[in-house]
């Protein structure tokens, strides 16, 4: 064994350097998370608190404003808070939509349907797969005006076939709901689906053996159960709502007609990106953020996740 004064042996300075990349192998392994995380989430977070007080004048020159951009956006900019309110619009109309069909669906498929049930989940997720550019072209072709499925269908049934579905702002709103429709009841029935299964039999057995009938075992044993899962989907889908950007951009690239397709994440875009006003986009990103967290919060709040009746 090696002492103070005398120098470790070759064999004992190859264990002596395995030794020592064996405990810093484990960090070594797990730090390329971490450095991506660092890079590309917590310094661009960060980045963005400073760049929201500030109004860019080049490239590489800023100037402080304080709350300069925030006031903009709620003071002389309307157009931000018009998006703000058409994401609400279009997250209510979406909860009201494939919501309900999908827990409907959910319920049916987990009581009613027992042969092919795999086979179905799968045809309602496949939609799920498809990306937003693809969906977003097959939308633009179907609903377009001289050559589109939709007014065919329409002719073809005598009734009024040209409508300008992608040039008018009254159909905007209703396209991105059919879309939101199609693409998400799938993936929000297996949420629910998932959430019935959980549901311990022995409740339902002991309703009915209290008397209950199917009506009440499904408002007093079912619902209250399924709180958890309805919190998740309705988050989910909220969140989904208010960072919609593929569709709109895609299918209205300028805004859409009187700037029905313009979304927060969508102003965002051509005000930091297009115009140069990356402190004000900054600003509407972190408004943004905010709102989204507060709507998420009240949804908890609203189904009372977490306590007892």
């Amino acid at each position: 064994m090696a002492t103070a004064n005398q120098p470790a042996l070759p064999g004992q300075r190859t264990w002596q350097w395995w030794r020592f990349w064996a405990k810093i192998f484990p960090y070594l392994a797990i730090s390329a998370f971490y450095l991506r995380f660092l890079v590309f989430t917590l310094y661009p977070f960060y980045y963005s608190i400073i760049l929201s007080t500030r109004r860019m004048t080049s490239f590489t020159q800023s100037e402080y404003v304080g709350f300069r951009n925030f006031w903009i956006l709620f003071a002389r900019d309307t157009v931000f808070l018009q998006t703000l309110v058409r994401a609400t619009v279009y997250a209510l109309a979406s909860a009201m939509t494939h919501i309900p069909v999908a827990f409907i669906l959910a319920y049916i498929f987990n009581d009613r349907i027992r042969r092919g049930r795999n086979f179905l989940r799968i045809c309602y997720l496949l939609p799920l797969i498809v990306s937003g550019p693809v969906i977003a072209t097959m939308a633009s072709m179907l609903f377009n005006q001289q050559i589109g499925l939709v007014n065919q269908i329409l002719g073809a049934l005598r009734l009024p076939n040209d409508i300008l579905w992608l040039d008018n702002a009254r159909y905007t709103m209703a396209l991105l709901v059919i879309i939101a429709f199609w693409r998400y009841t799938g993936y929000h029935m297996i949420i629910y689906l998932a959430g019935l299964q959980a549901i311990d039999p022995t409740l339902y057995e002991a309703a009915r053996i209290d008397g209950a009938n199917e009506t009440q075992v499904f408002l007093y044993v079912t619902v209250p159960n399924m709180r958890p899962a309805m919190a998740f989907s309705l988050i989910t889908s909220l969140i989904g709502s208010f960072q919609l950007f593929d569709l709109p951009q895609i299918i209205w690239p300028g805004g859409g007609p009187e700037r029905s397709a313009l979304f927060p994440l969508n102003y965002i875009y051509q005000t930091g990106l297009w115009q140069f006003r990356l402190g004000e986009a900054s600003a509407a990103g972190w408004i943004l953020f905010l709102v989204t967290v507060i709507l998420s919060i009240g949804w908890y709040k609203l189904l009372r996740i977490g306590r007892e009746d």
